[in-house]
């Protein structure tokens, strides 16, 4: 017998296409209580899952990140301000990775069974690489390579450029 396919509840489709038509219209904010309108239940209260979902559907299907104004509503963030942004995801990241280092810790490493042993293995080493990764000097190191690699492009398409004009 055959799945049903899976079908958006009714208040993500209709939270999802709300979001939309304001993105398409450049209205880039939206109060809980228009949004809680549009799907017949508190957005607030039962109905959080349905705007988180219709939150991650804008983001995943049309790149569209919309942000939480605390206690007010939603707003559709700028390139800029998504970049702005980032370093403070990057330090929930940085916590999660410390929670998690503490969590796989365990009091009696000999009671583990050899599968335990290497899945907290697997997890420590997982953590502190994305904890390295994720710190603000690897941050500015890649931030130099980066900035390094564009300086030597716009030479080198400099150089390119006067080429083309001594060879006429």
């Amino acid at each position: 017998m055959e799945r049903p396919r899976f079908v958006r509840s009714y208040e993500t489709q209709v939270l999802s296409d709300h979001l939309k038509e304001l993105a398409e219209k450049n209205i880039d904010e939206v109060t809980y209580k228009e949004l809680s309108e549009v799907a017949k239940s508190n957005v607030q209260a039962e109905g959080r899952g349905a705007l988180m979902r219709a939150r991650k559907i804008a983001l995943d299907e049309r790149n569209e990140y919309w942000d939480c104004i605390p206690k007010v509503g939603l707003r559709l963030l700028t390139d800029s301000q998504r970049i702005a942004k980032a370093p403070s995801q990057r330090r929930s990241i940085r916590r999660k990775v410390v929670k998690t280092l503490k969590t796989a810790q365990v009091r009696d490493y000999e009671s583990l069974t050899d599968a335990e042993k290497y899945n907290q293995q697997a997890t420590l080493t997982l953590a502190a690489f994305v904890g390295q990764a994720s710190s603000e000097t690897s941050h500015k190191k890649i931030l130099e390579a980066v900035e390094e690699k564009h300086r030597q492009l716009a030479l080198t398409e400099t150089a390119e450029t006067l080429k083309l004009f001594r060879s006429s």
